[in-house]
């Protein structure tokens, strides 16, 4: 292999793990002292549990601990995350209000959090107040850490905690996939502080007589491996319907990892993308577990239409719980929710996103444990939740909703990067000519049903035509499907309408469910005033008086570059934003604030910055002059740009996105290999 194959190996393979393990919670790392929030000489607080009334929960914030954070920092974490996340947790959660104000002593959390005098003399209106704080730590693994340090005297309720930032790890590049990663990363932090707590667990109870659950944790050995199961009847219920296992005894819970992961999250095995699983992955979802696990905490009564819809391991039955996911004689995947053979090429499990099985090159573990060795030669996927389990791995370099990849789409315009953009494979090319392997491609989807019932699923090639899948299996580009003249060799592969349909597209789904700012249609969020976004996570409009001061700039939370003066104020728009003082998105109708994409619009262009080079580092030639060091970092400069501008598919072979091999055809396709 080439030095140039080696070296451009090797930034792929970094891409993709560092993609895949932004965030690891290390929530349970941290220390817990949880203390009660007990009366004293001046104040009475108490939940009053002889009320009937649940009400949507209120959470305090308080950010007094992120002031040695950058302006722009602090601006970010107190307008742009918290603000959703609070709203979403308002509408999907009920208590039995607290009665009076939260007061705070000085040192409650101990050195997770200064508590500033107001918490002590004033106190906070709410259910639950969670101090908010920030560090810098470069070398650490993690976007964010929580814990709940104070619970309700009579009920055990956290009333107070604490979540940290490490401002590290934090872009500020407003883009709607790392908002959405550091959305999910906050919610999940913030669940934590409610209830999903190994520190929690003993607290929860029976809202019916305020006594302590017991027996509810227990410890089972699963495929031989000691495994924590929670048991708490809401959860339970929906979980053995989910799986289609009457005898399910509980929720599995994760049994790897360290202290941060091991019995604090959900099994990643059979959880996969729920956003309860120990780290990061393509697409979370805030899923109906979640809210049932809160459910039996005794503490809160969820709505349960915040849910987002989850279908992995839907129906599949008791032996996906507690079987081998490899068969130990053909080293094939036992359930259609894993992957064989390791490296192949494939879809993640709702479409988001094409990648690899398991991981990108076959790597040995000596330390892998017996009960995971299932292709027996101690090779381990590169996920470290999963029980050692083959799934397909999808990298935030092949995320079909990154408007930022559309510069690298095979088929240019034909295809779409953007939100509600779905990943197929194939191996269409333009020219009367296809690809000798099976490549990646995204595009917007319709559905719609036929006079039987049954669905038909139209995929958008821009706003050129579309073709229609009406059963699963490969279709041409010459064929009747396509409603448009086209110049395409190969094949495109459908996936069955009515599965892709009723899971995939679920309907009544939206990202976050609009995050309780919106109402969730079948074209997607509508945004009540004042919200915006595909997702209604973003406030329309900044408050420019109370941020201008004279002579100087600022940033608004949709990117717009705005520049205040004493008489007036010019912004300089975002992408995708209207030109004048207010910078409204476009595409955003004035009564409901719905942004989302129009499916026609193939050729997106992510970048109008010219100082924002979505390419790679530029390179100075200049720097050759200065010996063969510096000759060195040239080339591995170039090997990143030429990473990036290259066409970004995955060859089945090696597991690299380099592969652009295509045949010449005649236009019927005689001789596709």
């Amino acid at each position: 292999m080439s030095l140039f194959k080696t070296l451009f190996s090797l930034v792929i393979l970094t891409l993709f793990l560092s993609s895949l393990n932004a965030h690891n919670c290390v929530h349970d790392e941290m220390e817990v002292t949880l203390k009660t929030t007990a009366e004293d000489h001046r104040h009475k607080f108490f939940i009053n549990h002889a009320a009937t009334n649940y009400q949507p929960i209120r959470i305090a914030f308080d950010y007094s601990n992120i002031a040695k954070a950058s302006d722009d920092m602090q601006y970010y974490i107190k307008e742009i995350l918290m603000p959703p996340v609070q709203t979403y947790f308002e509408a999907a959660l009920k208590v039995i209000p607290r009665s009076s104000r939260l007061w705070v002593e000085q040192g409650f959390c101990g050195a997770w959090a200064t508590i500033p005098s107001t918490a002590t003399d004033y106190g906070y209106e709410g259910d639950i107040v969670i101090f908010v704080s920030a560090v810098s730590e470069p070398s650490a693994s993690y976007l964010a850490r929580s814990i709940p340090c104070g619970v309700d005297p009579r009920t055990g309720r956290p009333t107070i905690g604490v979540i940290i930032f490490n401002t590290a790890y934090i872009t500020l590049d407003m883009k709607s996939v790392t908002l959405e990663g550091d959305f999910s990363t906050t919610l999940h932090e913030i669940t934590h502080v409610l209830g999903f707590s190994k520190a929690l667990y003993a607290k929860y109870i029976n809202p019916d007589t305020l006594k302590p659950l017991t027996g509810h944790i227990f410890n089972k050995t699963v495929n031989g491996v000691p495994t924590f199961v929670l048991n708490v009847a809401p959860l339970t219920e929906r979980l053995r319907a989910h799986f289609n296992c009457p005898t399910l005894e509980g929720a599995y819970l994760e049994n790897q990892g360290g202290s941060g992961s091991f019995g604090a999250h959900f099994e990643r095995r059979i959880f996969f993308n729920e956003f309860m699983t120990a780290n990061d992955i393509r697409d979370p979802r805030f899923s109906e577990f979640t809210l049932a696990l809160l459910e039996g905490t005794g503490w809160y009564k969820p709505v349960y239409a915040m849910a987002e819809p989850m279908t992995y391991g839907k129906n599949a039955g008791c032996a996906f719980l507690d079987s081998p996911c490899v068969n130990n004689i053909t080293k094939k995947a036992s359930f259609k929710e894993f992957c064989s053979p390791l490296t192949s090429v494939g879809i993640f499990h709702t479409r988001r996103a094409f990648g690899v099985c398991g991981m990108n090159n076959p790597r040995a573990s000596a330390d892998l444990v017996s009960e995971f060795d299932y292709w027996g030669n101690k090779t381990q996927v590169v996920d470290p939740f999963a029980d050692n389990c083959p799934q397909i791995q999808a990298s935030a370099e092949f995320d079909c909703e990154d408007v930022g990849l559309q510069e690298s789409a095979l088929l240019g315009s034909y295809e779409f990067y953007g939100i509600g953009s779905k990943a197929f494979m194939g191996n269409l090319a333009a020219g009367n000519r296809y690809y000798l392997r099976t490549m990646g491609f995204c595009f917007k989807t319709q559905c719609r049903k036929d006079s039987s019932g049954d669905y038909q699923l139209k995929v958008f090639f821009g706003n050129k035509g579309s073709a229609t899948c009406y059963r699963a299996g490969a279709i041409k580009p010459w064929s009747s499907n396509f409603d448009f003249d086209n110049d395409f060799g190969g094949e495109l592969q459908c996936p069955d309408p009515n599965d892709f349909c009723t899971q995939v597209l679920s309907e009544g789904y939206c990202k976050g469910m609009c995050y309780g700012n919106g109402a969730c249609r079948q074209d997607g969020c509508h945004c009540y005033e004042g919200w915006g976004s595909y997702n209604c996570a973003l406030r329309k409009l900044d408050d420019h008086s109370s941020r201008c001061k004279p002579n100087s700039n600022y940033t608004t939370s949709y990117g717009d570059l705005c520049v205040c003066s004493p008489s007036n104020i010019t912004c300089q728009c975002a992408l995708g934003r209207k030109t004048g003082a207010e910078c409204l998105p476009q595409n955003t109708t004035t009564d409901n604030g719905n942004t989302n994409p129009n499916p026609d619009n193939g050729n997106t262009n992510p970048n109008t910055n010219p100082n924002n080079n979505s390419n790679g580092v530029p390179v100075d030639y200049t720097m050759l002059v200065g010996g063969i060091l510096i000759a060195l970092v040239v080339v591995i400069l170039l090997g990143l740009l030429c990473a990036r501008s290259m066409k970004k598919r995955l060859n089945p072979e090696e597991g690299n996105p380099h592969s652009a091999y295509y045949q010449n055809q005649s236009f019927h396709g005689q001789g596709i290999l």
